[in-house]
């Protein structure tokens, strides 16, 4: 199954939907970005996150996925909304001050992440805030088809990253912050 395929299919699940992992950690973004500008949500699945963002009045966004049905219908009119696989974007199609990429680059199979990575830092002129999960996921039995795809310690994704990026820092965000779960702040 090609991954478009997949995540159209995946999407389609009501119980997929339920949780926005960017939405989920909203403090911890508007911390971590300082300034304001425009901010690409790569992978921005619901879009709720990337709408809450845009209520900030600190950004104007953009929400990048590879699934059209994706996004949460009351935000089809939101924000503007790229349908794209990272490696069917065009370099330099895009240009933002800020970048976030929360519980996407997993999903990736593993001879895309460096085109992703290098597709966001390009693209970012400022900060990005990438999160990462490290552990198998359950939701892909629901489809029969796994969705963590590129699973990594943090030392391997920090060097990802660091090909890359010219500055990146590991972040702690609360307490609950697992051992398989990793949050980077990353700038040009």
């Amino acid at each position: 199954m090609e991954e478009i395929d997949k995540y159209e299919l995946i999407w389609a699940v009501p119980e997929y939907r339920r949780v926005s992992p960017a939405e989920t950690i909203l403090p911890h973004i508007n911390r971590l970005l300082p300034g304001s500008g425009t901010l690409i949500d790569w992978g921005c699945g619901t879009g709720r996150a990337t709408y809450a963002l845009k209520k900030t009045g600190r950004f104007n966004v953009v929400g990048v996925d590879i699934a059209y049905n994706a996004l949460d219908e009351v935000m089809t009119d939101e924000f503007p909304f790229i349908v794209s696989s990272f490696d069917m974007l065009p370099r330099n199609l895009l240009r933002c001050d800020y970048s976030i990429c929360v519980d996407v680059l997993e999903h990736l199979p593993p001879d895309l992440l460096p085109g992703a990575i290098g597709l966001i830092c390009d693209a970012t002129d400022r900060v990005a805030l990438i999160r990462v999960a490290n552990f198998p996921e359950s939701y892909g039995a629901l489809i029969g088809e796994e969705l963590h795809l590129s699973l990594h310690d943090a030392a391997q994704w920090e060097r990802l990253l660091a090909r890359r990026f010219r500055k990146v820092k590991r972040e702690w965000l609360d307490e609950d912050e697992s051992p398989e779960r990793y949050t980077f702040v990353c700038s040009n």
